[in-house]
């Protein structure tokens, strides 16, 4: 196994971005129970970008799907499907979004991988 660092944009305005750092084996697929990272992002195109830190939890125990748990207290509940597959660059993910019972489907593009060092740039 080995540490990354996956970087991702959202697929409808490429300046919102996720990076996580998780642990993969030889052949790419995740085999973390907790993944951390951030996200910036904005609800609108006319807000400024925020960054959000997160904790990402297996909900299958099969590390493919994950509950988040966002920082500042956020009750968003968000959930982000790698689909059980080895991860490669350009490939998506859904991430689904549930505030006050409606979801709302968005999809993520990893734009790379990259072994991890321990520290931020």
């Amino acid at each position: 196994m080995s540490a990354v660092q996956i970087d991702l944009e959202y697929k409808s305005d490429r300046k919102c971005v996720m990076r996580l750092v998780a642990l993969v084996d030889r052949d790419g697929r995740l085999q973390a129970d907790e993944l951390y990272g951030y996200s910036k992002e904005r609800s609108d195109l006319s807000e400024t970008l925020t960054l959000y830190p997160l904790l990402l939890t297996d909900v299958t125990k099969e590390c493919r799907r994950y509950q988040a748990e966002w920082g500042f207290s956020d009750s968003t509940e968000t959930v982000i499907d790698f689909l059980d597959r080895p991860l490669a660059e350009l490939q998506e993910v859904e991430r689904v979004d549930t505030s006050e019972g409606v979801p709302e489907h968005s999809i993520y593009i990893i734009t790379s991988i990259v072994p991890w060092l321990g520290s931020e740039e």
